[in-house]
């Protein structure tokens, strides 16, 4: 997009002292409330790096680099990390991701870099921003975990989501019931049993995790489960408890040196 943005970058450890060694990369995105400049995201305040710190020194994941972007406009308002398309700002949020970002990271950083060594995730808009990234780009990133996804639409209450021709090519329910991308990507789905916001959907909609789930279920698309874990739509009392399990399972996929 031309323009710069901060990225926050955990090095493992060893990174510094190992200088042969390459890694793979966890991309992680944040939600609604997400980068808190200038040098935190939502992850890091649950105790992200403290976290993947303990469970690499103690062989349970991996030494892998994880990358949070900031999905932030100028204006404070979240970009929902995609294409922003015709009568609106244009900016390319998406392509930033998937391309200026992981660019970066490969070309700065010893990554190993290839689509089986670079995860995806995030939760809430960054979970529907990270099925949507997955999903388009596959030879990009082999897996992708989305936690308690939000699947915002077309509906006007977005100003820069408003046409679904222009949208339905980055919505996530749409890409699983019309391209066959799904199949190359392994996958993660999770969401609160108290979650009031993106648990269920509304009468006449299938934008929830619940009808998500379903949707894969019926496309027989392979996918990690979880939605009965106690928690609500927040971080305190859900998403903080649970990011030991997501880095056992993106560890356990990704491909290391």
């Amino acid at each position: 997009m031309n323009e710069e943005r901060p990225i926050l970058i955990y090095l493992p450890p060893g990174y510094n002292t190992q200088t042969t060694r390459r890694y793979p990369v966890l991309y992680l995105l944040h939600g609604y409330g997400g980068f808190n400049l200038p040098n935190t995201t939502e992850w890091e305040q649950w105790g992200l790096k403290d976290i993947a710190e303990r469970l690499t020194n103690t062989g349970d994941i991996q030494p892998m680099i994880i990358v949070q972007p900031n999905g932030y406009m100028e204006n404070g308002a979240p970009s929902y990390f995609f294409n922003h398309g015709p009568g609106t700002d244009g900016k390319r949020w998406g392509d930033y991701i998937w391309q200026d970002v992981v660019n970066y990271v490969d070309k700065n950083y010893r990554t190993i870099p290839q689509r089986t060594s670079r995860a995806i995730g995030g939760f809430s808009l960054g979970g529907q921003g990270a099925l949507s990234l997955a999903l388009t780009h596959p030879e990009v990133f082999a897996m992708v975990g989305a936690h308690s996804p939000s699947f915002r639409g077309a509906d006007g209450s977005i100003p820069y989501i408003n046409d679904w021709n222009w949208f339905n090519p980055f919505d996530p329910i749409w890409l699983v019931k019309n391209t066959e991308n799904a199949r190359q990507l392994t996958l993660w789905l999770d969401v609160a049993a108290s979650d009031d916001k993106v648990r269920e959907c509304g009468t006449g909609s299938d934008r929830c995790v619940l009808a998500f789930h379903d949707l894969l279920v019926a496309r027989n698309i392979p996918h990690e489960w979880h939605g009965d874990w106690p928690g609500s739509h927040e971080g305190f009392t859900y998403w903080m408890h649970h990011i030991a399990d997501y880095l056992l399972w993106y560890s356990a996929k990704l491909v290391g040196q």
